[in-house]
């Protein structure tokens, strides 16, 4: 199951999009561009990012809110 989402919050905490791809995670900053990867199953508290360890499934994930975003 696919779930994709965008927020901003305002004040201290930046703006994100989000989509969530079975076990996988992968948010993106809008102000910055960052992108944190996590695999929940493994890391339910989200304190590991992959996005360097695993650049496929950040790319895969990150087209899935390109295109999303149209």
């Amino acid at each position: 199951r696919e779930v994709l989402y965008g927020a901003y919050c305002g004040g201290t905490k930046p703006g994100m999009r989000c989509v969530k791809k079975g076990d996988w995670k992968l948010i993106q900053y809008y102000e910055t561009g960052r992108h944190e990867l996590f695999h929940l199953s493994e890391d339910p508290g989200e304190t590991t990012n992959l996005a360097e360890a695993q650049p496929e499934k950040l790319m895969e994930l990150a087209r899935k809110l390109f295109e999303w975003q149209g």
